[in-house]
């Protein structure tokens, strides 16, 4: 069970990455938003499962949280709104910030498993915080405030970068014909100098052809009278 419940997470991640890509070909805050609230819901449900003392929520809590993974979406953000120019190095600082996080996430997991109380909250209940709980409890609470802030402050970008990257498929792209045709006349040429070289390989070749005195012949013509006047040796007949 406990192998299913990691991989819960990385599977549902792999369909929401083919819905989050379609999707944000139309716009960003509407899926930004839908994966913050899915991390939100994710994490709670996953950290109320100690509570409730059910696999089947923490089963359901890490496939929401993967349904929330907004990875794709977030290369396909840099992708579109930055500079041919800077997009390597915004990539680099997005994979920075993605190996920091993943080293946060354990060392802070080490430093909420030395803390265990139990609080109430309304409408909620009996909120039970330890090494298990905490992890889901820290994260839903910092979901919840990354939604807030982006519910209130993002606004749609400019695609620079994919009008950027556009611009320049068009203009490369005569380039491209014109190397692509450069490239197959040179071939046609090649071929018919290969063809003209052969042909005259196979002129320059005469056919031997014996004649009655069992001589060669020059293009099927006799040189030789008879076999003692012939140049070159012949065969007696028998």
């Amino acid at each position: 069970m406990s192998g299913l419940i990691i991989g819960a997470m990385p599977w549902a991640a792999m369909v929401s990455a083919i819905v989050y890509s379609v999707w944000s070909n139309r716009c960003y805050k509407a899926p930004l938003l839908t994966s913050g609230v899915l991390l939100t819901a994710g994490n709670v449900l996953y950290a109320s499962a100690y509570r409730r003392q059910s696999i089947t929520m923490a089963l359901c809590g890490r496939f929401l949280t993967g349904l929330g993974g907004p990875r794709s979406m977030n290369r396909r953000y840099i992708a579109d709104t930055t500079p041919l120019a800077q997009r390597t190095m915004v990539n680099a600082a997005f994979g920075t910030a993605t190996a920091m996080g993943a080293a946060l996430g354990p060392a802070t997991a080490i430093m909420l498993d030395s803390l265990e109380f139990q609080f109430d909250l309304p409408l909620y209940g009996t909120v039970y915080f330890n090494g298990m709980t905490g992890p889901g409890f820290v994260m839903g609470c910092l979901w919840i405030v990354f939604t807030l802030i982006l519910a209130l402050t993002f606004e749609e970008p400019e695609r620079s970068g994919l009008h950027e990257q556009m611009r320049k498929e068009v203009l490369d792209k005569p380039e491209k014909m014109a190397a692509a045709m450069t490239s197959e006349y040179e071939m046609s040429n090649l071929d018919a100098s290969s063809k003209n070289h052969q042909k005259n390989l196979n002129d320059s070749i005469e056919t031997q052809v014996l004649d009655s005195y069992g001589c060669p012949t020059e293009g099927g013509r006799e040189i030789c009278n008879s076999q003692s006047f012939c140049s070159s040796p012949c065969v007696d007949e028998e």
